[in-house]
């Protein structure tokens, strides 16, 4: 009953009780962001909605003015878009409302969280004398979610050689996927660090830098890169983690960073030689096809025994079985007899390139071939780099299409571009990235629907041409003339040179003609009386206006139901039925109809909420839902001037941190005069001086009304964010009503409200790792890291297995901070074959100690242990028995 009550006094403010007010006052009812998730270096509209309370009076040259961020004395990361931060609106009349938009372009260095805006709202009266308001709204700035940013892991990795000993160089190969929904562009990989140590201890780059730059990873996709290490001869044996660290950026240029965790398994050095090509160097570095070149290697025995019949021998191409393209010339082969441990020579190879050959770069694999001392065997492989080319690449905007005749204000459209390599060699790496309007810093008025400001198109083969598509819109209040749209395109030689090509494309935005549709709205809502009194009957007056642009047939205004119910009850239409017919309604014209109640005798106090309906049809039908707030009351009232709550309701009544809450709150006034100039506030939760960790949300935290009535009600009804970083406990928001007598003398009452925040621990199981199949009673190892990745401490943290026939699975961490990881290893077999299917579950408790639980599938096949089977005893016949043993004694048989 309570929230039925709260819901219809909520609407009986929307739907306004008749008053008669002196003075123009105006509000911002209400506000919308568009759209409603921003994120740093994104765009979003703010639509303040601007209501005039008076009843008589209009509001004239009224200024809104966006005026700073509390705490700040300018925008911080907002800046407007193309226009000021402020707007005019010539008159307001009474009770009617005014939408301003505002546009701005968020800093993509933005800090996450919750801003509070000052609004400033001043207006003059018909008699000139002038007003000021102050509001708060409130802007959550949020870190974008994974559809809205790229992210970066490793997908898989891998080491060559395989096996890695002390004094060993090894390639670390490593795919980067992209598993976000956006582009990643700029990325950096970086490893730095062994965990445990703040640096990379017994491994060194070799032949480069511990960094890899890949210019673009598109969502979903997966690149590769590869880092050289040398590693320490004295290392020990072990497992060693290297910690990858990624930055990178979005489209907008927001850049962010992750980390993730690799291992390395190093051997001790083991004594042996170790031939490895520490550097090579071609000359010349780009070769034309039929030119012959040279190829430079460093070779050096790392191991601690010599190498003997050293051979390093030109393969095949990578990705063809023989040289194809390439002969050497004169020596094939570079031969040394002996390479003693720790010494290094230098040897050249000459080859020849055939004319016909493909500019491209073409991978050579060397064999690398080798003895010890003891004749012992060892053959490793190494890449080498040959680029052949021509002449460059020559890239351009061939030309440009748009999907509609013509773009008008508001319109939604694609641009497709011709992107054509008129060169003689392919480009590499080509990209287009949409850049600005001529002559300003932002895309305004254009802004995309779709996709990225960055199309990584890839390769483009000399006289190729490739087409991309930019889905745009174009705002409603754009002038109308021609925008040049700037395009940057970037594409690389085959030696991986980039160049930058700016193209221009010049859209010329039309007028938007107006809709020819009706618009119905409800003007006016009186009640007689005001509250309504079980047994009697209660005058609903409804006044409806068709603000659009053609008539409204068929219109009518329908009472649905009352609450959450599906009759009408406790009300009764008394002459006709719930339904009002306004038939045709004019445009920019009202008409006002009536429809009267009666009161059940049982009715309880409170405010009861009817759900209504607007139906009216033109070209199509209109359908809309409202809901209307009635005062049902027996009390008596009071003879001193008394506004109190009556009763509030807080949905949903637990929130978690960075959630939102609505707070709606009943006023009553129980005496026998009138209250003048009210005001409702939210502005402090209780033992502190400010809203911390609530902040409006779409909403003021202040609500005024000029006047009212004896017995008559009125709801405010307040939005809050809560912050990401609150924590959990009972929270008393203060309500402070501020009233006058007529005489001026002012009152206050105050009132807690009680709101429930409630964190919500997050436990991640990552890396779980089980055999597919073992074999009856086989050992086997199930592990998995089990990681904090909320934002706070979590305690109470126990890992087990579930549903499968193994004892001793049990593991107990306890507390695990933020961003902190422990490792799960569970060791044990299976007797009986079979498929088993259980879980890995991780068990935790929240701050209110209810116990949560993450977990994930294992599922095990186990098969039956294969025994060898003994050679069969061979049977053999009597004679065949004799004749073997007559042969026996002559030495001649088994």
């Amino acid at each position: 009953m309570k929230k039925l009550i709260l819901l219809s006094i909520i609407l009986s403010l929307i739907m306004g009780i008749s008053v008669v007010y002196s003075e123009p006052q105006l509000e911002v009812s209400s506000y919308k962001l568009n759209p409603e998730k921003i994120y740093p270096g994104g765009n979003f509209t703010l639509t303040l909605t601007l209501k005039n309370n008076s009843s008589e009076d209009n509001a004239k040259n009224i200024t809104v003015k966006v005026n700073n961020v509390e705490g700040r004395n300018d925008l911080g990361p907002f800046y407007p878009k193309n226009k000021t931060d402020t707007r005019k609106i010539e008159e307001i009349e009474p009770l009617e409302e005014s939408k301003v938009d505002f546009e701005f372009f968020v800093d993509p260095l933005a800090q996450t969280g919750i801003y509070r805006i000052h609004i400033i709202v001043s207006w003059f009266s018909e008699g000139r004398r002038g007003y000021s308001e102050e509001e708060i709204i409130s802007i959550d700035v949020s870190p974008p979610s994974i559809e809205n940013r790229p992210l970066l892991t490793v997908d898989s990795f891998e080491t060559e050689p395989k096996n890695i000993e002390g004094g060993d160089i090894f390639s670390l190969n490593l795919k980067i996927k992209n598993i976000g929904g956006k582009d990643a562009s700029n990325v950096r990989v970086e490893i730095s660090k062994i965990e445990g140590s703040n640096s990379l201890m017994f491994f060194s780059p070799y032949g480069g830098g511990n960094v890899s730059y890949i210019n673009l990873i598109k969502a979903d996709e997966k690149e590769q890169m590869s880092l050289k290490f040398l590693v320490d001869e004295n290392i020990k044996s072990g497992n060693y983690n290297f910690i990858i660290e990624f930055s990178y950026e979005d489209n907008n240029h927001v850049s962010y960073k992750d980390q993730e965790i690799i291992g390395i398994k190093v051997s001790e050095k083991s004594d042996k030689p170790d031939i490895e090509i520490l550097s090579f160097r071609v000359d010349p570095e780009i070769i034309l096809p039929g030119e012959s070149f040279s190829i430079s290697f460093r070779i050096s025995n790392l191991g601690n025994k010599d190498a003997r019949n050293v051979r390093i021998t030109p393969s095949n191409i990578e990705g063809s079985g023989s040289l194809k393209y390439f002969s050497p010339i004169k020596e094939g082969t570079i031969y040394i007899e002996k390479l003693e441990h720790e010494s290094a020579v230098e040897k050249t190879l000459v080859f020849g390139s055939d004319k016909k050959v493909e500019p491209s770069l073409y991978n050579i694999i060397f064999q690398i071939e080798y003895e010890d001392e003891e004749g012992n065997s060892f053959k490793e492989t190494k890449n080498v780099g040959i680029l052949i080319t021509s002449k460059l690449p020559d890239v351009y905007l061939s030309k440009f299409s748009i999907d509609k005749e013509k773009v008008i204000q508001g319109d939604d459209f694609k641009l497709t571009l011709s992107i054509k390599n008129f060169g003689e060699s392919s480009a590499k790496d080509v990209r287009i990235s949409l850049q600005n309007v001529e002559g300003t810093n932002s895309l305004y008025p254009f802004s995309l629907t779709k996709g990225g400001g960055t199309i990584y198109i890839g390769d483009i083969p000399p006289e190729d041409e490739k087409e991309v598509v930019f889905n745009l819109y174009i705002d409603e209040d754009a002038p109308i003339k021609t925008y040049n749209m700037l395009f940057n395109i970037y594409f690389k030689d085959l030696s991986l040179k980039e160049y930058t090509r700016v193209e221009k494309v010049g859209i010329y935005v039309s007028e938007k003609e107006e809709k020819n549709e009706p618009n119905i709205i409800i003007k006016d809502i009186t009640m007689e009386p005001k509250v309504a009194l079980p047994g009697e009957n209660i005058n609903v007056k409804i006044t409806l206006l068709n603000k659009g642009e053609s008539e409204a047939k068929n219109t009518k205004f329908e009472f649905v139901s009352v609450g959450m119910t599906n009759d009408l009850s406790p009300f009764s239409p008394t002459q006709k039925g719930s339904t009002i017919y306004f038939d045709t309604i004019e445009p920019k014209k009202e008409v006002t109809k009536s429809i009267t109640f009666s009161v059940s005798n049982d009715a309880k106090d409170g405010v009861y909420n009817f759900l209504t309906r607007i139906t009216y049809e033109n070209t199509t039908v209109y359908k809309e839902e409202q809901r209307i707030g009635v005062v049902v009351s027996r009390k008596e009232p009071q003879k001193n001037l008394t506004l109190s709550i009556s009763s509030f309701s807080v949905v949903p009544y637990e929130v978690t941190p960075g959630g939102n809450i609505k707070v709606s709150v009943s006023v009553l006034n129980f005496s026998q005069e009138t209250a003048y100039n009210i005001t409702l506030k939210i502005d402090k939760v209780e033992g502190s001086n400010n809203l911390f960790p609530f902040s409006p949300l779409n909403s003021s935290n202040i609500n005024t009304y000029l006047k009212l009535s004896p017995g008559s009600g009125i709801n405010s009804l307040y939005s809050f964010s809560v912050s990401p970083d609150a924590n959990s406990g009972a929270y008393n928001l203060i309500l402070t009503i501020n009233y006058e007598d007529k005489d001026g003398n002012r009152y206050e009452n105050r009132a807690s409200i009680g709101v429930t925040i409630l964190r919500n621990p997050l436990i991640s199981i990552f890396n779980l790792v089980y055999p597919d199949e073992i074999e009856e009673g086989e050992n086997f190892v199930i592990s998995c890291d089990i990681g904090n990745t909320g934002n706070f401490p979590v305690k109470g943290i126990v890992v087990f297995l579930k549903s499968l026939p193994v004892k001793g699975g049990d593991y107990y961490i306890g507390t695990l901070d933020v961003g902190n990881f422990d490792t799960y290893e569970f060791e044990g077999n299976i007797k009986e074959s079979g498929t088993y299917q259980g879980e890995i579950v991780v068990q935790y408790v929240d701050d209110s100690n209810e116990i949560h639980e993450e977990e994930k599938p294992v599922v095990i096949k186990v098969i039956e242990k294969q025994t060898e089977e003994g050679p069969k005893e061979e049977r053999l016949t009597f004679w065949q028995k004799l004749i073997r043993f007559i042969l026996s004694l002559f030495g001649l048989g088994k």
